[in-house]
Protein backbone atom coordinates (compact mmCIF):
# COMPACT_ATOMS: atom_id res chain seq x y z
CA UNK A 1 0.00 0.00 0.00
CA UNK A 2 1.19 3.66 0.43
CA UNK A 3 2.21 5.80 3.41
CA UNK A 4 -1.14 7.02 4.82
CA UNK A 5 -2.98 4.74 2.47
CA UNK A 6 0.00 2.48 2.05
CA UNK A 7 0.60 1.51 -1.56
CA UNK A 8 1.40 -2.17 -1.37
CA UNK A 9 4.89 -2.23 -2.84
CA UNK A 10 8.51 -2.42 -1.81
CA UNK A 11 11.32 -1.65 -4.23
CA UNK A 12 14.02 -4.15 -5.07
CA UNK A 13 17.00 -2.24 -6.40
CA UNK A 14 17.83 -4.23 -9.48
CA UNK A 15 16.99 -4.00 -13.14
CA UNK A 16 15.48 -7.29 -14.32
CA UNK A 17 16.37 -9.30 -17.37
CA UNK A 18 13.60 -10.60 -19.60
CA UNK A 19 13.75 -13.90 -17.70
CA UNK A 20 13.21 -12.05 -14.42
CA UNK A 21 10.38 -10.07 -15.98
CA UNK A 22 8.40 -13.19 -16.74
CA UNK A 23 9.41 -15.55 -13.91
CA UNK A 24 6.67 -14.41 -11.53
CA UNK A 25 3.98 -14.50 -14.20
CA UNK A 26 5.18 -17.88 -15.43
CA UNK A 27 4.78 -19.19 -11.89
CA UNK A 28 1.04 -18.56 -12.12
CA UNK A 29 0.83 -20.51 -15.41
CA UNK A 30 -0.75 -17.30 -16.69
CA UNK A 31 1.49 -17.10 -19.75
CA UNK A 32 0.90 -20.76 -20.60
CA UNK A 33 -2.86 -20.31 -20.23
CA UNK A 34 -2.89 -17.70 -23.02
CA UNK A 35 -2.67 -20.59 -25.48
CA UNK A 36 -5.99 -21.92 -24.15
CA UNK A 37 -8.00 -18.94 -22.90
CA UNK A 38 -6.54 -16.19 -25.07
CA UNK A 39 -5.16 -12.79 -24.12
CA UNK A 40 -8.27 -11.08 -22.76
CA UNK A 41 -9.07 -9.44 -26.08
CA UNK A 42 -11.41 -6.48 -25.61
CA UNK A 43 -11.92 -7.04 -21.88
CA UNK A 44 -11.87 -3.71 -20.03
CA UNK A 45 -9.72 -3.59 -16.90
CA UNK A 46 -9.36 -0.63 -14.55
CA UNK A 47 -6.28 0.35 -12.55
CA UNK A 48 -7.27 2.53 -9.60
CA UNK A 49 -3.99 4.00 -8.45
CA UNK A 50 -1.73 7.05 -8.52
CA UNK A 51 -2.01 7.14 -12.29
CA UNK A 52 -0.52 5.21 -15.20
CA UNK A 53 2.08 6.38 -17.68
CA UNK A 54 0.24 5.25 -20.79
CA UNK A 55 3.14 6.38 -23.02
CA UNK A 56 5.19 3.41 -21.84
CA UNK A 57 6.03 1.13 -24.80
CA UNK A 58 4.18 -1.75 -23.18
CA UNK A 59 0.99 0.27 -22.63
CA UNK A 60 0.64 2.95 -25.28
CA UNK A 61 -1.77 0.98 -27.49
CA UNK A 62 -4.03 -0.26 -24.68
CA UNK A 63 -5.79 2.85 -23.36
CA UNK A 64 -9.58 2.89 -23.31
CA UNK A 65 -10.40 5.73 -20.86
CA UNK A 66 -8.56 7.97 -18.38
CA UNK A 67 -9.78 10.26 -15.63
CA UNK A 68 -8.27 12.04 -12.63
CA UNK A 69 -10.42 12.11 -9.49
CA UNK A 70 -7.96 13.90 -7.20
CA UNK A 71 -8.17 17.42 -8.60
CA UNK A 72 -4.44 17.49 -9.42
CA UNK A 73 -5.19 17.34 -13.14
CA UNK A 74 -2.63 14.57 -13.71
CA UNK A 75 -3.01 11.15 -15.24
CA UNK A 76 0.36 9.47 -14.79
CA UNK A 77 2.41 8.36 -11.78
CA UNK A 78 5.79 9.60 -12.99
CA UNK A 79 7.34 11.14 -9.88
CA UNK A 80 10.94 10.62 -10.85
CA UNK A 81 10.87 7.00 -9.75
CA UNK A 82 9.62 3.68 -11.10
CA UNK A 83 6.05 4.49 -10.15
CA UNK A 84 3.31 2.15 -9.03
CA UNK A 85 0.20 2.18 -11.23
CA UNK A 86 2.28 1.81 -14.38
CA UNK A 87 3.78 -1.41 -13.06
CA UNK A 88 0.37 -2.82 -12.17
CA UNK A 89 -1.01 -1.97 -15.59
CA UNK A 90 1.97 -3.71 -17.21
CA UNK A 91 1.30 -6.94 -15.30
CA UNK A 92 -2.35 -6.83 -16.31
CA UNK A 93 -2.05 -6.03 -20.01
CA UNK A 94 1.48 -4.97 -20.98
CA UNK A 95 2.39 -5.72 -24.58
CA UNK A 96 5.94 -4.78 -25.58
CA UNK A 97 6.79 -7.23 -28.39
CA UNK A 98 9.76 -9.51 -27.61
CA UNK A 99 10.45 -7.61 -24.38
CA UNK A 100 7.56 -7.74 -21.92
CA UNK A 101 4.10 -9.30 -21.88
CA UNK A 102 1.39 -8.94 -19.30
CA UNK A 103 -1.10 -11.68 -18.58
CA UNK A 104 -3.90 -10.21 -20.72
CA UNK A 105 -2.19 -8.10 -23.41
CA UNK A 106 -5.38 -7.96 -25.47
CA UNK A 107 -7.34 -6.16 -22.74
CA UNK A 108 -8.20 -2.44 -22.72
CA UNK A 109 -7.09 -0.10 -19.91
CA UNK A 110 -9.07 2.34 -17.80
CA UNK A 111 -6.68 4.60 -15.89
CA UNK A 112 -8.58 5.91 -12.86
CA UNK A 113 -6.26 8.20 -10.91
CA UNK A 114 -7.60 8.22 -7.34
CA UNK A 115 -4.40 8.79 -5.36
CA UNK A 116 -2.46 12.06 -5.25
CA UNK A 117 1.24 12.79 -5.65
CA UNK A 118 1.39 12.99 -1.84
CA UNK A 119 0.05 9.47 -1.49
CA UNK A 120 -3.37 10.55 -0.22
CA UNK A 121 -6.76 9.21 -1.26
CA UNK A 122 -10.26 9.07 0.19
CA UNK A 123 -13.45 7.06 0.04
CA UNK A 124 -14.79 9.79 -2.23
CA UNK A 125 -12.01 9.60 -4.83
CA UNK A 126 -11.56 5.83 -4.68
CA UNK A 127 -15.33 5.23 -4.64
CA UNK A 128 -15.94 7.59 -7.55
CA UNK A 129 -13.13 6.01 -9.55
CA UNK A 130 -14.46 2.51 -8.92
CA UNK A 131 -18.07 3.35 -9.75
CA UNK A 132 -17.05 5.30 -12.86
CA UNK A 133 -14.92 2.35 -14.00
CA UNK A 134 -17.82 -0.04 -13.43
CA UNK A 135 -20.29 2.14 -15.33
CA UNK A 136 -17.72 2.50 -18.12
CA UNK A 137 -17.62 -1.25 -18.68
CA UNK A 138 -14.70 -2.46 -16.56
CA UNK A 139 -15.00 -6.13 -15.65
CA UNK A 140 -11.77 -6.24 -13.62
CA UNK A 141 -10.72 -3.48 -11.21
CA UNK A 142 -7.33 -3.54 -9.46
CA UNK A 143 -6.89 -1.70 -6.13
CA UNK A 144 -3.34 -2.01 -4.79
CA UNK A 145 -3.65 0.47 -1.95
CA UNK A 146 -5.44 0.64 1.37
CA UNK A 147 -5.08 1.00 5.11
CA UNK A 148 -6.03 -0.76 8.29
CA UNK A 149 -9.55 0.10 9.34
CA UNK A 150 -9.47 3.04 11.73
CA UNK A 151 -5.88 3.93 10.81
CA UNK A 152 -6.22 5.80 7.52
CA UNK A 153 -8.50 7.81 5.28
CA UNK A 154 -10.21 4.78 3.75
CA UNK A 155 -13.06 3.31 5.77
CA UNK A 156 -15.45 0.39 5.47
CA UNK A 157 -17.33 2.47 2.89
CA UNK A 158 -14.85 1.44 0.17
CA UNK A 159 -15.48 -2.21 1.08
CA UNK A 160 -19.21 -1.66 0.65
CA UNK A 161 -18.73 0.12 -2.69
CA UNK A 162 -16.50 -2.73 -3.88
CA UNK A 163 -19.17 -5.29 -3.03
CA UNK A 164 -21.85 -3.12 -4.63
CA UNK A 165 -20.13 -2.88 -8.03
CA UNK A 166 -19.33 -6.60 -8.02
CA UNK A 167 -23.00 -7.57 -7.83
CA UNK A 168 -24.56 -4.59 -9.65
CA UNK A 169 -22.11 -4.29 -12.56
CA UNK A 170 -20.34 -7.68 -12.60
CA UNK A 171 -16.94 -6.24 -11.71
CA UNK A 172 -14.22 -8.52 -10.34
CA UNK A 173 -12.59 -6.28 -7.73
CA UNK A 174 -9.05 -7.44 -6.92
CA UNK A 175 -7.30 -5.94 -3.88
CA UNK A 176 -3.75 -6.22 -2.58
CA UNK A 177 -3.74 -7.78 0.90
CA UNK A 178 -1.04 -5.60 2.50
CA UNK A 179 2.61 -5.86 3.52
CA UNK A 180 2.47 -5.19 7.26
CA UNK A 181 2.64 -8.83 8.47
CA UNK A 182 -0.65 -8.02 10.20
CA UNK A 183 -4.36 -8.68 9.77
CA UNK A 184 -5.54 -8.98 6.17
CA UNK A 185 -9.15 -8.94 7.37
CA UNK A 186 -9.55 -5.58 9.09
CA UNK A 187 -8.55 -3.55 6.04
CA UNK A 188 -10.04 -1.07 3.59
CA UNK A 189 -10.66 -2.23 0.89
CA UNK A 190 -9.19 -5.64 1.82
CA UNK A 191 -12.25 -6.59 3.88
CA UNK A 192 -14.51 -6.75 0.82
CA UNK A 193 -16.68 -9.86 0.48
CA UNK A 194 -17.53 -10.11 -3.22
CA UNK A 195 -14.02 -9.71 -4.65
CA UNK A 196 -10.50 -10.95 -4.01
CA UNK A 197 -7.95 -10.04 -1.37
CA UNK A 198 -4.57 -11.29 -2.60
CA UNK A 199 -1.47 -12.19 -0.59
CA UNK A 200 2.10 -12.60 -1.85
CA UNK A 201 4.26 -15.63 -2.65
CA UNK A 202 8.05 -15.47 -2.76
CA UNK A 203 11.26 -17.46 -2.58
CA UNK A 204 12.64 -19.92 -5.09
CA UNK A 205 9.83 -21.03 -7.37
CA UNK A 206 7.28 -18.92 -5.48
CA UNK A 207 6.33 -21.84 -3.27
CA UNK A 208 5.76 -20.01 0.04
CA UNK A 209 3.93 -16.98 1.30
CA UNK A 210 6.25 -14.11 2.15
CA UNK A 211 7.04 -12.91 5.66
CA UNK A 212 5.53 -9.49 4.96
CA UNK A 213 2.22 -10.59 3.45
CA UNK A 214 -0.81 -9.95 5.65
CA UNK A 215 -2.80 -12.91 6.95
CA UNK A 216 -5.66 -13.86 9.28
CA UNK A 217 -5.07 -13.35 12.99
CA UNK A 218 -6.54 -15.69 15.57
CA UNK A 219 -8.83 -12.80 16.52
CA UNK A 220 -10.14 -12.55 12.94
CA UNK A 221 -13.31 -14.58 12.53
CA UNK A 222 -13.25 -14.02 8.78
CA UNK A 223 -10.37 -15.31 6.63
CA UNK A 224 -8.23 -13.27 4.24
CA UNK A 225 -6.46 -13.42 1.84
CA UNK A 226 -8.66 -15.35 -0.56
CA UNK A 227 -5.65 -16.64 -2.49
CA UNK A 228 -2.00 -15.79 -3.17
CA UNK A 229 0.17 -15.01 -6.19
CA UNK A 230 3.84 -14.09 -6.78
CA UNK A 231 4.66 -10.76 -5.12
CA UNK A 232 8.44 -10.85 -4.78
CA UNK A 233 10.94 -9.63 -7.40
CA UNK A 234 8.22 -9.03 -9.95
CA UNK A 235 9.26 -7.46 -13.26
CA UNK A 236 7.21 -4.31 -13.90
CA UNK A 237 6.93 -1.51 -16.44
CA UNK A 238 8.37 1.75 -15.05
CA UNK A 239 6.87 5.21 -14.98
CA UNK A 240 10.27 6.90 -15.49
CA UNK A 241 11.14 4.74 -18.47
CA UNK A 242 12.15 7.76 -20.55
CA UNK A 243 15.19 8.53 -18.40
CA UNK A 244 16.07 5.29 -16.64
CA UNK A 245 15.05 1.80 -17.73
CA UNK A 246 11.82 0.48 -19.20
CA UNK A 247 11.51 -2.30 -16.63
CA UNK A 248 12.38 -2.81 -12.99
CA UNK A 249 11.86 -5.32 -10.20
CA UNK A 250 9.44 -4.62 -7.36
CA UNK A 251 8.14 -6.53 -4.36
CA UNK A 252 4.81 -6.34 -2.54
CA UNK A 253 1.24 -7.57 -2.58
CA UNK A 254 0.58 -4.62 -4.93
CA UNK A 255 2.02 -6.74 -7.72
CA UNK A 256 0.42 -10.04 -6.65
CA UNK A 257 -3.08 -8.57 -7.10
CA UNK A 258 -2.83 -7.86 -10.86
CA UNK A 259 -1.66 -11.44 -11.41
CA UNK A 260 -5.16 -12.48 -10.35
CA UNK A 261 -6.72 -9.66 -12.36
CA UNK A 262 -4.85 -10.64 -15.51
CA UNK A 263 -6.02 -14.25 -15.30
CA UNK A 264 -9.58 -13.04 -14.70
CA UNK A 265 -9.36 -10.96 -17.88
CA UNK A 266 -8.27 -14.09 -19.77
CA UNK A 267 -11.20 -16.03 -18.31
CA UNK A 268 -13.71 -13.33 -19.21
CA UNK A 269 -12.44 -13.16 -22.78
CA UNK A 270 -12.55 -16.95 -23.07
CA UNK A 271 -15.98 -17.16 -21.47
CA UNK A 272 -17.47 -14.60 -23.83
CA UNK A 273 -15.99 -16.35 -26.85
CA UNK A 274 -17.37 -19.72 -25.71
CA UNK A 275 -20.77 -18.46 -24.54
CA UNK A 276 -20.03 -19.25 -20.88
CA UNK A 277 -21.20 -17.35 -17.84
CA UNK A 278 -18.76 -14.66 -16.70
CA UNK A 279 -20.56 -13.93 -13.43
CA UNK A 280 -18.06 -12.92 -10.70
CA UNK A 281 -19.50 -15.60 -8.40
CA UNK A 282 -18.57 -18.33 -10.87
CA UNK A 283 -15.12 -16.97 -11.67
CA UNK A 284 -14.29 -16.76 -7.97
CA UNK A 285 -15.49 -20.31 -7.30
CA UNK A 286 -13.30 -21.53 -10.16
CA UNK A 287 -10.15 -19.62 -9.17
CA UNK A 288 -10.35 -20.72 -5.54
CA UNK A 289 -11.10 -24.35 -6.43
CA UNK A 290 -8.23 -24.61 -8.92
CA UNK A 291 -5.71 -22.87 -6.66
CA UNK A 292 -2.56 -24.84 -5.80
CA UNK A 293 -2.10 -25.81 -2.17
CA UNK A 294 1.34 -24.33 -1.50
CA UNK A 295 3.18 -23.56 1.77
CA UNK A 296 3.04 -20.89 4.43
CA UNK A 297 6.06 -18.71 5.17
CA UNK A 298 7.43 -21.12 7.78
CA UNK A 299 7.19 -24.05 5.35
CA UNK A 300 4.05 -25.61 6.81
CA UNK A 301 1.60 -27.02 4.26
CA UNK A 302 -1.83 -25.61 3.43
CA UNK A 303 -4.35 -26.24 6.19
CA UNK A 304 -7.87 -25.09 6.91
CA UNK A 305 -7.92 -22.76 9.92
CA UNK A 306 -10.50 -24.67 11.94
CA UNK A 307 -12.30 -27.99 11.70
CA UNK A 308 -13.36 -30.98 13.76
CA UNK A 309 -15.49 -34.09 14.01
CA UNK A 310 -19.22 -33.52 13.64
CA UNK A 311 -22.12 -35.89 14.20
CA UNK A 312 -23.99 -34.71 11.08
CA UNK A 313 -21.17 -34.08 8.58
CA UNK A 314 -18.47 -36.53 9.65
CA UNK A 315 -15.88 -33.75 9.58
CA UNK A 316 -16.80 -30.08 9.48
CA UNK A 317 -14.64 -27.06 8.62
CA UNK A 318 -15.89 -23.83 10.19
CA UNK A 319 -12.97 -21.77 8.89
CA UNK A 320 -12.25 -23.62 5.64
CA UNK A 321 -9.35 -21.53 4.24
CA UNK A 322 -5.69 -21.28 5.25
CA UNK A 323 -4.74 -18.25 7.35
CA UNK A 324 -1.91 -17.20 5.01
CA UNK A 325 -2.84 -18.66 1.62
CA UNK A 326 -6.63 -18.57 1.61
CA UNK A 327 -7.55 -21.22 -0.95
CA UNK A 328 -3.96 -21.43 -2.21
CA UNK A 329 -1.81 -20.16 -5.07
CA UNK A 330 -3.22 -18.90 -8.36
CA UNK A 331 -3.05 -21.50 -11.17
CA UNK A 332 -4.29 -20.15 -14.51
CA UNK A 333 -4.14 -23.44 -16.42
CA UNK A 334 -5.99 -25.24 -13.66
CA UNK A 335 -8.62 -22.49 -13.83
CA UNK A 336 -8.89 -22.94 -17.60
CA UNK A 337 -9.50 -26.65 -17.31
CA UNK A 338 -12.16 -26.17 -14.66
CA UNK A 339 -13.87 -23.29 -16.47
CA UNK A 340 -13.88 -25.17 -19.79
CA UNK A 341 -14.82 -28.45 -18.06
CA UNK A 342 -11.78 -30.01 -19.72
CA UNK A 343 -11.07 -33.63 -18.85
CA UNK A 344 -7.35 -34.39 -18.63
CA UNK A 345 -5.23 -37.24 -17.31
CA UNK A 346 -4.41 -35.51 -14.05
CA UNK A 347 -7.85 -33.85 -13.70
CA UNK A 348 -10.43 -36.51 -14.54
CA UNK A 349 -13.33 -34.32 -13.42
CA UNK A 350 -13.92 -30.57 -13.77
CA UNK A 351 -17.44 -29.27 -13.26
CA UNK A 352 -19.35 -26.21 -12.09
CA UNK A 353 -22.92 -25.16 -11.56
CA UNK A 354 -24.80 -21.89 -11.05
CA UNK A 355 -28.21 -21.65 -9.43
CA UNK A 356 -30.54 -20.08 -6.89
CA UNK A 357 -31.85 -21.48 -3.63
CA UNK A 358 -34.64 -20.43 -1.32
CA UNK A 359 -34.49 -21.07 2.42
CA UNK A 360 -34.26 -24.75 3.38
CA UNK A 361 -33.61 -25.82 -0.20
CA UNK A 362 -30.94 -28.25 -1.38
CA UNK A 363 -29.03 -28.77 -4.61
CA UNK A 364 -26.96 -31.87 -5.38
CA UNK A 365 -24.06 -31.98 -7.82
CA UNK A 366 -23.40 -35.64 -8.57
CA UNK A 367 -19.72 -36.32 -9.18
CA UNK A 368 -20.13 -39.99 -10.01
CA UNK A 369 -17.67 -42.75 -9.25
CA UNK A 370 -14.38 -41.48 -7.85
CA UNK A 371 -11.39 -43.46 -6.68
CA UNK A 372 -9.37 -43.88 -3.53
CA UNK A 373 -6.40 -41.50 -3.51
CA UNK A 374 -7.95 -38.92 -5.81
CA UNK A 375 -8.21 -35.38 -4.51
CA UNK A 376 -11.34 -33.24 -4.57
CA UNK A 377 -11.38 -29.46 -4.44
CA UNK A 378 -14.67 -27.55 -4.28
CA UNK A 379 -15.81 -23.97 -3.62
CA UNK A 380 -19.23 -22.43 -3.13
CA UNK A 381 -19.72 -18.65 -3.45
CA UNK A 382 -22.59 -16.17 -3.02
CA UNK A 383 -22.96 -12.38 -2.73
CA UNK A 384 -23.05 -9.97 0.14
CA UNK A 385 -25.82 -7.53 -0.86
CA UNK A 386 -25.13 -3.79 -0.72
CA UNK A 387 -27.41 -0.86 -1.59
CA UNK A 388 -27.02 2.91 -1.46
CA UNK A 389 -28.97 6.06 -0.60
CA UNK A 390 -28.68 8.53 -3.46
CA UNK A 391 -27.88 11.94 -1.94
CA UNK A 392 -27.88 14.03 -5.11
CA UNK A 393 -30.12 12.20 -7.56
CA UNK A 394 -27.37 11.29 -10.02
CA UNK A 395 -26.99 7.59 -9.32
CA UNK A 396 -24.30 5.98 -7.19
CA UNK A 397 -21.15 7.92 -6.35
CA UNK A 398 -18.66 8.28 -3.52
CA UNK A 399 -20.82 10.85 -1.69
CA UNK A 400 -23.69 8.42 -1.20
CA UNK A 401 -24.31 6.23 1.81
CA UNK A 402 -23.70 2.55 1.12
CA UNK A 403 -25.02 -0.15 3.43
CA UNK A 404 -25.49 -3.90 3.64
CA UNK A 405 -29.09 -4.37 2.53
CA UNK A 406 -29.64 -7.94 3.76
CA UNK A 407 -28.02 -10.24 6.25
CA UNK A 408 -25.47 -12.61 4.74
CA UNK A 409 -27.15 -15.77 3.52
CA UNK A 410 -26.11 -18.97 5.28
CA UNK A 411 -25.08 -21.92 3.10
CA UNK A 412 -23.28 -25.15 3.81
CA UNK A 413 -21.37 -27.44 1.44
CA UNK A 414 -21.35 -31.19 2.11
CA UNK A 415 -19.46 -34.11 0.58
CA UNK A 416 -21.41 -37.38 0.46
CA UNK A 417 -20.00 -40.85 -0.19
CA UNK A 418 -22.63 -43.34 -1.34
CA UNK A 419 -25.24 -40.98 0.07
CA UNK A 420 -23.62 -40.62 3.52
CA UNK A 421 -22.11 -37.25 4.59
CA UNK A 422 -18.38 -37.51 5.32
CA UNK A 423 -17.31 -33.86 5.35
CA UNK A 424 -18.53 -30.32 5.06
CA UNK A 425 -17.71 -26.62 5.08
CA UNK A 426 -19.88 -24.27 7.12
CA UNK A 427 -18.45 -20.79 7.66
CA UNK A 428 -20.85 -18.51 9.51
CA UNK A 429 -19.06 -15.24 8.60
CA UNK A 430 -17.71 -15.47 5.04
CA UNK A 431 -19.66 -15.79 1.80
CA UNK A 432 -17.85 -18.87 0.59
CA UNK A 433 -17.36 -22.51 1.52
CA UNK A 434 -14.34 -24.57 0.51
CA UNK A 435 -13.33 -28.24 0.61
CA UNK A 436 -9.92 -29.79 -0.03
CA UNK A 437 -10.30 -33.53 0.43
CA UNK A 438 -8.31 -36.66 -0.35
CA UNK A 439 -10.70 -39.55 -1.03
CA UNK A 440 -10.20 -42.55 1.23
CA UNK A 441 -12.40 -45.01 -0.65
CA UNK A 442 -13.67 -45.75 -4.15
CA UNK A 443 -17.38 -44.89 -4.23
CA UNK A 444 -20.04 -42.64 -5.73
CA UNK A 445 -19.66 -39.06 -4.50
CA UNK A 446 -21.98 -36.05 -4.40
CA UNK A 447 -21.57 -32.42 -3.41
CA UNK A 448 -24.63 -31.04 -1.63
CA UNK A 449 -25.44 -27.35 -1.23
CA UNK A 450 -27.94 -26.49 1.49
CA UNK A 451 -29.31 -23.08 2.39
CA UNK A 452 -30.46 -22.43 5.95
CA UNK A 453 -33.43 -20.24 6.81
CA UNK A 454 -33.38 -16.87 8.55
CA UNK A 455 -31.01 -14.77 6.45
CA UNK A 456 -30.36 -13.33 3.01
CA UNK A 457 -32.77 -12.63 0.17
CA UNK A 458 -35.85 -14.78 -0.58
CA UNK A 459 -33.86 -16.39 -3.40
CA UNK A 460 -30.04 -16.39 -3.33
CA UNK A 461 -27.79 -16.87 -6.35
CA UNK A 462 -24.73 -19.08 -5.90
CA UNK A 463 -21.94 -20.73 -7.87
CA UNK A 464 -20.33 -24.10 -7.17
CA UNK A 465 -17.11 -25.43 -8.74
CA UNK A 466 -15.52 -28.85 -8.29
CA UNK A 467 -12.34 -30.41 -9.61
CA UNK A 468 -10.96 -33.90 -9.04
CA UNK A 469 -7.22 -34.46 -9.32
CA UNK A 470 -5.42 -37.72 -9.82
CA UNK A 471 -3.69 -38.96 -6.67
CA UNK A 472 -0.13 -37.73 -6.05
CA UNK A 473 -0.50 -35.37 -9.02
CA UNK A 474 2.15 -32.96 -7.74
CA UNK A 475 4.94 -35.54 -7.84
CA UNK A 476 3.83 -37.12 -11.12
CA UNK A 477 3.60 -33.77 -12.91
CA UNK A 478 7.00 -32.75 -11.54
CA UNK A 479 8.57 -35.87 -13.01
CA UNK A 480 6.86 -35.26 -16.35
CA UNK A 481 7.97 -31.64 -16.54
CA UNK A 482 11.51 -32.41 -15.42
CA UNK A 483 11.79 -35.13 -18.07
CA UNK A 484 10.49 -32.77 -20.76
CA UNK A 485 13.31 -30.36 -19.88
CA UNK A 486 15.96 -33.03 -19.59
CA UNK A 487 16.34 -32.28 -15.86
CA UNK A 488 16.58 -34.44 -12.80
CA UNK A 489 13.41 -34.71 -10.72
CA UNK A 490 13.67 -32.85 -7.40
CA UNK A 491 11.17 -34.26 -4.93
CA UNK A 492 11.14 -31.23 -2.63
CA UNK A 493 10.02 -28.71 -5.26
CA UNK A 494 6.66 -27.67 -6.65
CA UNK A 495 6.92 -27.19 -10.40
CA UNK A 496 4.57 -24.86 -12.20
CA UNK A 497 6.15 -24.56 -15.62
CA UNK A 498 4.30 -25.82 -18.67
CA UNK A 499 6.58 -27.19 -21.37
CA UNK A 500 4.24 -30.00 -22.40
CA UNK A 501 1.52 -29.66 -25.08
CA UNK A 502 -1.44 -30.53 -22.86
CA UNK A 503 -1.68 -28.24 -19.82
CA UNK A 504 -1.15 -30.21 -16.64
CA UNK A 505 -2.28 -28.56 -13.41
CA UNK A 506 -0.15 -28.91 -10.32
CA UNK A 507 -1.90 -29.29 -7.01
CA UNK A 508 -0.18 -29.84 -3.69
CA UNK A 509 -2.27 -32.75 -2.51
CA UNK A 510 -3.17 -32.50 1.13
CA UNK A 511 -3.06 -35.98 2.61
CA UNK A 512 -5.72 -36.61 5.21
CA UNK A 513 -8.47 -34.38 6.51
CA UNK A 514 -7.58 -33.89 10.19
CA UNK A 515 -6.98 -30.13 10.16
CA UNK A 516 -5.96 -28.44 13.39
CA UNK A 517 -6.16 -24.81 14.44
CA UNK A 518 -2.65 -23.32 14.28
CA UNK A 519 -0.94 -19.98 14.23
CA UNK A 520 1.73 -18.60 12.01
CA UNK A 521 5.18 -17.72 13.32
CA UNK A 522 5.45 -14.50 15.31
Amino acid sequence: MKNTIVLLAMAVLSSPSLAQDSAAMQATNGLASQAYMGIGKGVIVSVLDSGVDVTHPALRNSVYLQKDFTGEKKLDDDKGDVGHGTGIAGILLGNDPKTYSGLAPGARLINARVDTSKDVTSDLWAGNGLIWSARSGAKVANISFGNKLGQGPLTDKINLISDYVAERYGVNVVVAGGNENDTAVRQAPGALYNGYTVGALGGVGYKRTTDFSNYSLDTDARTKPDLVAPGEKVGIATADWEKNTNYWTETGTSFAAPMVGGVLAQMIGYGKAKGLSTDPLLLKAILLTSAIKAHDADGSPWSARSGGRDSDYGYLFTQPLDDEQGAGALDAVGAYRLYGKVKAKSTPLSNWREGKLKENQTLDLKLGKLYEGQHLGATLTWFRHVAYKDKNGNGPDGKDTFYQSATLADFTLELLRDGVPIGGSDSSVDNLEHLSWTLEATANYTLRVYRFEGSGLPSEAFALAAQVMKGNVAASVQRELAASRGEAYAASGLSRGFDVPEPTGVLWVVIGVAMIRRRRRR
